[in-house]
């Protein structure tokens, strides 16, 4: 049982080892990061902290950029308008892409709104999910995750073993 809450234990597959990862610190918010939560960026590991948004309107992302050096680079989002007004959404998913998939909102019994974050040009979209009219009374559908899915043509070895 890992005892300080601001690390995380990591299994490295290429060497079958544990290790302890510290999640980087930023001087006197060691009290307020009490609220993280895990995302994969880029392919990479990230750690959302969001205790300050409401006060700031910004959302603080720690990339761990290079995992045996343990180098962490912060990426800071700006919401475009009030965080609490557009439904205090926190980020769901990112996979291997530069953009950050983020929680939605409901507009109307058959319309949902996904804010989406573009790492690279810093700044917002919006995708706008319209449901068939099957699913279109209250409560028959909620968004609970989103999730990044990237096909790949690269055929798997037949030799591996699973």
């Amino acid at each position: 049982m890992l005892e300080d809450p601001l690390e995380i234990l990591a299994f490295d597959l290429r060497t079958d080892k544990f290790s302890i990862v510290k999640i980087p610190l930023v001087s006197g918010l060691q009290d307020r990061y009490r609220w993280i939560r895990l995302i994969k960026t880029n392919g990479l590991l990230g750690i959302v902290c969001h205790d300050l948004v409401e006060e700031s309107n910004k959302m603080h992302i720690w990339i761990l950029q290079d995992y045996e050096k343990r180098v962490w680079v912060r990426e800071t989002i700006r919401f475009p308008g009030s965080w609490k007004k557009m439904g205090r959404p926190f980020p769901w998913d990112s996979g291997n892409t530069d953009k950050i998939f983020f929680s939605p909102s409901v507009l109307s019994e058959d319309l949902f709104e996904v804010p989406v974050y573009d790492m690279k040009s810093r700044c917002f979209k919006s995708i706008q999910l319209n449901l068939d009219h099957q699913f279109a009374r209250p409560g028959a559908v909620e968004l609970e995750e989103i999730k990044c899915y990237v096909e790949s043509l690269t055929p798997l070895q037949n030799d591996t073993c699973i």
